[in-house]
């Protein structure tokens, strides 16, 4: 039965600055008349005329500051957030006003056969408390704080009771309100706070986010809510605004948007077929967006903005977006892209566990499958439990990337350690201090370390979530002259930390020394650091039969050389270290050097391949000025002694691009890399 209690207490505004439990008790008159005094947000200083908008054809940089230079410090990033922020109010939804006071009434309590306790509240906000708002709590009834669930969609019923059950039985509250009630979801309809805050250009999904801030304003004055653990949710449109909402209040823990799609964590810019568009989702709800967002119809390269970047303001809170790949009108492949491209803000801060994706097959709903991705996130990220649901899995991993950027820089290697337990074998240490040649005018920007006597290895573990176990002893390029240390080495660490790989930078001799063959000196590194490593397996929890070596150009050379002259040490064994294996156990060759033997015919007399010779993955372009035979060669070589090859040859990118995206298909090495990794049970975890 329904007990009827009704209170009258009238809660403040609770911005990120103030505390969650300092509440200001303030005479009802006084505060209303405050609030109703506030003035709507002014639009972002740094917005532009349409006409003076530069074309952006990817998806914009997040990391670009106003004046053209990139952050590189997560120190940067609260000032770029703001920036960000302001730009996409500015251009698509419009700034929503200030904050108001809430006044609260409980209307209806009654206790659920599971035990859980059910409230009815009815919350009145706006100026003078105009507006009033329908919210349902479902509480647990073991003790609290609790974390919180907080979805705006009760305007399309009540969420199913075998899913409240399951969120209550997991020790989660839930509150359910009508977000309509803050904003009707029709053109032009009476009634909403949008007509009482005259000044604001605001859309309805602004407004719907708004609401969800007042509604957390209640919630965190509540002793039975955690306040470091409220989650928004969402579908479809509800989810939009839940996006938004998590984005724009710093308050909330985990933001899980559900089937958002156009306007919400779907993609502008990369449209899959059949998913809906800006043209279409202004031709039936205009009322959604800033006033001015149609000028966007036909330019949308134009757009300052896109998708990624609202994903991006939540970090590095937690992120969570479920959908369905059936739901084509939601654009599943855009919004793996925006999923992508927010992923290297949230890493760069640290924060790479902290954002997820997840998708089902079905129709366009908030169900049972959804919620339990939900749930599980908010127990591994919230609680610090262990899951068994992977909230990685791309479904579209061949889906051409739609940035043409990467993250700042932002790894430190979590140990580095001296290749030899003395001098290297031969080094007479006559070639100058190491250094990093200053980078002339016209070349590109790649950090060029050479004068190395003292080789090392430079570990940088995946994180602890996605760790396969495997390792990758990369080799940067250079022309045994320099080593492309960030181009060719940090990027390429980097990248296989989001694979789930070890990164393992080898740092060989360089320049050539005049009395060895060029690259005798590196692979005795090489040979080193591969018996280094994979003596160091179990301390470092590297499976050591899953350690291979990647190389680029003259780096390539060496991986080709350690693959295939593991029967023999370059050097004479000083320790038990080198009674362990060097023998890499796979190999990846991108725009490999010096392969080839005279007159570009068969291979140089150094690289032995034979049926021993470890799988081996290779990538070239016909107008590489090192010559696409390297790889060819190799290849052919590889087939013939029967061991596992793929070679991939394009057309053009030339020479010395690493991961650096560009518009040529060569761009997409790595993914097709990442497969032939998995194919072969690399990535097994």
């Amino acid at each position: 039965m329904w007990t009827a209690r009704k209170t009258s207490l009238l809660y403040s505004l609770m911005t990120p600055s103030i505390p969650n439990r300092h509440i200001c008790w303030i005479w009802i008159g006084a505060l209303l008349a405050m609030v109703s005094a506030i003035k709507p947000a002014m639009a972002a200083e740094s917005e532009k005329p349409f006409d003076q908008l530069p074309r952006i054809k990817s998806l914009p940089d997040p990391f670009l500051l106003p004046d053209g230079q990139r952050i590189t410090s997560p120190d940067q990033w609260p000032s770029q957030r703001r920036h960000l922020q302001d730009l996409i109010l500015a251009y698509e939804y419009g700034n929503p006003p200030a904050p108001c006071a809430v006044k609260a009434e409980e209307t209806g309590s009654k206790v659920l056969d599971s035990g859980a306790t059910e409230k009815q509240i009815l919350l009145h906000v706006g100026p003078e408390g105009q507006i009033a708002v329908h919210l349902v709590l479902t509480i647990p009834k073991t003790s609290g704080p609790h974390p919180v669930i907080v979805k705006g969609d009760l305007c399309w019923g009540r969420v199913k009771e075998d899913i409240v059950s399951e969120v209550i039985r997991r020790g989660y509250m839930l509150a359910e309100f009508d977000r309509t009630d803050f904003a009707p979801d029709k053109n032009n309809a009476p009634g909403g706070v949008r007509p009482l805050y005259p000044d604001a250009d605001w859309g309805t999904i602004a407004a719907w986010a708004w609401g969800f801030g007042r509604v957390n304003d209640y919630l965190l004055t509540r002793d039975d809510v955690d306040a470091n653990k409220l989650i928004n949710t969402g579908h479809s449109r509800g989810g939009k605004a839940a996006l938004l909402a998590g984005a724009l209040d710093t308050r909330v823990a985990l933001t899980v948007p559900n089937g958002s799609g156009c306007g919400g964590a779907g993609c502008y810019r990369d449209q899959a077929p059949k998913s809906e568009d800006i043209a279409a989702i202004l031709k039936n709800f205009p009322y959604w967006f800033k006033s001015d967002f149609h000028q966007f119809i036909g330019h949308i390269d134009k757009l300052p903005i896109d998708q990624h970047e609202l994903r991006a303001l939540v970090a590095p809170r937690a992120l969570l977006t479920t959908d369905s790949v059936d739901d084509l009108w939601a654009n599943p492949p855009g919004t793996e892209q925006t999923y992508l491209a927010a992923r290297e803000v949230f890493e760069f801060l640290g924060a790479g566990n902290k954002i997820g994706i997840h998708y089902r097959h079905g129709k366009h709903d908030q169900n049972e499958e959804d919620f339990a991705a939900l749930l599980d996130f908010a127990d591994h990220v919230l609680l610090g439990k262990s899951v068994m649901t992977q909230f990685d899995r791309l479904p579209y991993p061949t889906w051409p990337l739609a940035r043409n950027w990467d993250a700042p820089l932002n790894l430190k290697p979590k140990l580095m350690m001296d290749i030899w337990p003395g001098t290297a074998p031969g080094e007479k240490g006559n070639i100058g201090a190491e250094m990093i040649q200053p980078i002339k005018p016209g070349e590109k920007p790649v950090e060029r370390l050479t004068n190395v006597t003292k080789p090392t290895i430079s570990f940088y573990p995946a994180p602890k979530d996605r760790n396969t176990g495997a390792s990758i002893i990369i080799c940067p390029g250079g022309g045994y002259s320099i080593l492309a240390w960030d181009l060719e080495g940090e990027e390429i660490a980097k990248w296989c930390n989001s694979i789930g790989v070890n990164g393992i930078i080898l740092k060989y001799r360089v320049p050539k020394r005049p009395d060895e063959p060029r690259y005798v000196p590196p692979l005795q590194d090489a040979q080193r650091a591969l018996s280094l490593v994979r003596s160091h397996a179990q301390e470092w929890n590297l499976d050591p039969h899953r350690i291979g070596m990647l190389g680029f150009s003259a780096g390539g050379h060496l991986t080709a050389a350690a693959s295939t002259n593991f029967d023999k040490r370059a050097y004479e064994t000083i320790d038990d270290i080198d009674q362990v294996s060097c023998r890499p156990d796979f190999a990846v060759l991108i725009y490999p050097a010096y392969l080839t033997g005279e007159d570009n015919n068969g291979l140089a007399p150094e690289i032995r391949v034979t049926a021993q010779t470890p799988p081996t993955f290779l990538v070239q372009t016909e107008d590489d000025p090192v010559k696409v035979e390297c790889s060819v060669n190799m290849f052919m070589a590889l087939k013939q002694a029967h061991v596992p090859a793929e070679l991939h040859a394009y057309t053009i990118g030339g020479h010395g691009y690493g991961l650096r995206p560009s518009d040529h298909p060569v761009s997409e090495w790595p993914q097709r890399c990442a497969d032939w990794l998995k194919s072969r049970g690399l990535l097994d975890q």
